[in-house]
């Protein structure tokens, strides 16, 4: 009953997944609420056809919508072909991947672990060029004292740490720093 309570008062704000809290950000459940469930990783439930087919077709299918950018030009809006941006998310993410690629890679890692990443890379006056996705599994968010996030984000046996600024991260339902 007690841990009923808890999670009740955690959906109000008041402690739990919603709490205001510094420090690593846990995007895993902490508990099932139902004693003796067996959890599943999210490379066990692709081994599930009817998982599979799911995120396969809401990936795709959402990946292959169109993305624009556009300015707001004397009250009237207009397709901004000629920025950055347009381009980075329209055309070319960087310049491995076809913007359907990218954002299926993004896709399966929001649908599947609640957050998808991406570094942003940048030139030399600061402006984005290209977006490179990173495998939520890897990275570990950090809340800094001043409210900041630090982003953590493990290759191996490298660490990066990475700014706000540097990441685009997607979140799905959480506490409004993770999905």
């Amino acid at each position: 009953m007690n841990r009923i309570f808890t999670s009740v008062l955690g959906w109000f704000g008041w402690g739990g997944a919603l709490g205001e809290n510094t420090g690593k950000q846990q995007s895993r459940a902490s508990g099932s609420l139902v004693d003796g469930a067996i959890g599943l990783a999210p490379d066990g439930a692709m081994q599930l056809s009817t998982v599979w087919a799911c995120v396969w077709i809401l990936a795709n299918t959402i990946a292959s919508l169109p993305l624009f950018v556009y300015t707001n030009a004397n009250g009237k809006r207009e397709l901004a072909r000629a920025e950055l941006l347009y381009q980075l998310l329209h055309d070319s993410p960087n310049n491995r991947m076809t913007p359907v690629e990218f954002w299926v890679a993004m896709l399966l890692n929001l649908l599947l672990r609640g957050n998808a990443y991406a570094r942003i890379e940048r030139n030399t006056s600061g402006a984005a060029v290209a977006l490179w996705p990173m495998s939520a599994d890897q990275i570990e968010v950090n809340v800094q004292d001043d409210g900041s996030v630090i982003y953590l984000y493990r290759v191996g046996s490298n660490l990066a740490a990475l700014s706000e600024a540097n990441v685009l991260h997607i979140k799905d339902i959480g506490n409004g720093t993770i999905g």
